[in-house]
This record gives C-alpha cells, sequence and structure tokens, in this order.
C-alpha cells in the first residue's frame, strides 16, 4: 500500500488511522463532509491532502486516481427507527456506499469497508456472535447489512473487498459511552445491575486501526466479512480496572436486575411525560446487563494476532487522555 483514499477522515477512527497512515508512510487522500473546514487541517501533514465530499452526490473517481486502497469509515450511526433516521440510514450507509463502491470498481481499487456488529447482531441475551449470526435487530444494523450485500453483488464483477464489523470502539480523542462510564466511577455514581459476571466487549481505536492495515495488505481477507472484536471482559472486572487507573475504591453497590428494570421503566415514563433525557431507561438496563461475547475466531485465522495494546492497556492510555484533556473533572 502506497497510496490510500479514507473516507470520514475527520471522525474518530478516521483521525487515528490517518495518524497510523502517515506514520507508514503512506500519501492519503482525507474526505470529510462537515466536520473540519479543510483550512484547519490541510497544512498540518504533507503526506494527506483533505477533500470536502458529499459521498451521496458527488463523485470520486479522480480522487481515486494512483490510490490502491480505500478505507471506507464514513456513515451514519443512528439507532432510531423514525422515518426521517431511516431515511438518512439509507442515503448515508447504503446508498452513499453503493455509489463509493461502483466507483472503486471502475477504477480497479480495494476497499476496506467498516460496518458494525449490529449487522450479525440477532439480540440474544447470552451467547456467542459470529459472522452467521443475525439478522440484525435495528434500523441501522440493517442498514449496515444491505450496504455489505451491495459489495458481494459488485464482487461478482470483480470488486475487491473486504468487511469489517467492530464491536464498540473505544480511545483517545472519543467522548462516547466508555467516557461516561469513567465519568460515573470516578464520582462515585455509578452502581452495577445484576451481579456483574455479563460479558463486554470494548475494542481500543489503536487495534482497530491496526487490524484495517493488516486487512489490506493481507491477500487471504478478501471478499470476506469479520467480526473484529477484543478481549472480553465481565462488567464488574472492567469498572475494577477503571477503578485502579482512577485510583479511586472498587464499586461494591449492586442492583438486582429486575429492580434494575423497574428503576428503568420509571425513568421511561418521566422521561416521556417531561420530555427529558434521565441517565437511566430500560433500553440501557438492557445493554448494561446483556452477556454476549463476540467472536474473533474467522479474523485471527487469516491474519493472526489482532491486538498491539488490548482492552486493558488500552483503557490506562484513553484515561490517562480523558485526565489530561479534562474530561474528568
Amino acid at each position: 500500500m502506497k497510496r490510500a483514499l479514507v473516507t470520514g477522515a475527520s471522525g474518530f477512527v478516521g483521525t487515528h488511522l490517518l495518524e497510523e497512515l502517515s506514520e507508514l508512510g503512506i500519501t492519503t487522500t482525507a474526505l470529510y463532509f462537515s466536520k473540519y473546514p479543510e483550512s484547519e487541517r490541510s497544512e498540518s501533514n504533507k503526506s494527506i491532502h483533505w477533500v470536502r465530499c458529499d459521498l451521496t452526490k458527488e463523485n470520486i473517481e479522480s480522487h481515486l486516481v494512483g490510490v490502491d486502497t480505500v478505507f471506507h469509515l464514513a456513515g451514519y450511526a443512528g439507532l432510531g427507527s423514525d422515518a426521517e433516521t431511516r431515511s438518512r440510514l439509507e442515503n448515508l450507509n447504503v446508498g452513499a456506499t453503493g455509489r463509493l463502491a461502483s466507483q472503486v470498481l471502475k477504477a480497479g481499487v480495494r476497499i476496506i469497508y467498516v460496518s458494525s456488529v449490529h449487522a450479525c447482531d440477532n439480540g440474544v441475551d447470552k451467547g456467542i456472535i459470529d459472522e452467521l449470526t443475525g439478522p440484525p435487530k435495528t434500523e441501522y444494523g440493517r442498514s449496515k447489512l444491505r450496504a455489505e450485500r451491495l459489495l458481494y453483488e459488485l464482487g461478482e464483477s470483480g470488486l475487491d473487498f473486504t468487511i469489517l464489523r467492530p464491536t464498540q470502539i473505544f480511545g483517545e480523542y472519543h467522548e462516547g459511552s466508555v467516557v461516561e462510564l469513567v465519568k460515573a466511577i470516578g464520582r462515585r455514581r455509578f452502581f452495577l445491575i445484576g451481579d456483574g459476571k455479563n460479558f463486554t466487549n470494548f475494542l481500543y481505536v489503536k487495534d482497530f486501526v491496526h487490524t484495517l492495515i493488516q486487512v489490506a495488505e493481507n491477500r487471504a481477507c478478501r471478499g470476506k466479512t469479520y467480526v473484529v472484536s477484543d478481549e472480553p471482559l465481565a462488567l464488574a472486572s472492567l469498572v475494577n480496572e477503571i477503578c485502579t487507573h482512577l485510583n479511586a475504591r472498587p464499586m461494591l453497590l449492586k442492583l438486582p436486575r429486575a429492580l434494575g428494570m423497574l428503576v428503568g421503566l420509571m425513568c421511561d415514563i418521566l422521561a416521556n411525560r417531561f420530555g427529558t433525557r434521565l441517565p437511566l431507561s430500560r433500553q440501557r438496563i438492557r445493554a448494561m446487563t446483556r452477556d454476549v461475547q463476540f467472536s474473533n475466531q474467522r479474523l485471527l485465522a487469516d491474519i493472526g494476532n489482532l491486538t498491539r495494546y488490548g482492552v486493558r492497556r488500552g483503557l490506562a492510555r484513553s484515561i490517562a487522555w480523558y485526565r489530561a484533556s479534562g474530561f474528568l473533572q
């Protein structure tokens, strides 16, 4: 790989991927839509060429000249099911991916598509999920699966592709659920619901970026779909790991799941009545107590070791960044 193109380049994963590609000496065309004006980034690194682009409308064939690998990260992660959300999912995840892939096929370029485990998450509350599990249970997951199927259809015409389905990604530059969890634990506002033995599935962003590049350079991965996951951690172990890095006392308070669901129901009723958002809901309680593991065995068989850091070391690095960036005030 000598020259790459990255869509969604100003996003969380894109930022880390650009850093890694730059360190490897790979010249990159970075496509973004609205997050950063090009002028703020264009002079920061001479190996990166920033281009503002709407993938739902614009043709990028001129930007594919000389490129050997496209990393398609751009998309919409709305988890609702209303008409507006479904429309955006169809346009940004399915339509834009299909348009891009058709242009990539014409240019004879390889594409690595970042999908999601939501595409194979059939809603089981306990068990192991792999590439064959399904169907998806959300509109978001269904949109990702439809986009994947477009790639397979174009693969019959010669498209060189690989699809990755990562679990929940965390790390520096991201203000997602792990940041909120760390904040709550640091402020002693978190308690376990259930016994804490249920598994969580997090993936450190630098390990995912490492996997992206490994897959791009491995011919055995072509034309395949992979779940990308790391060591699953029991929720109680994850919380204790965070406590260690925060120098905080371990969490001792536990709430039975049934009582937690009742609290979530009460919060839902109050939220609907007053038109506000509360920190707990039945959906969030279900997510906190879900006990599944995502299998990465297919990917391990083709590329070997996936991680350079792992979840535990990734947490340490991320928490240090949260603290330095003022998120834990």
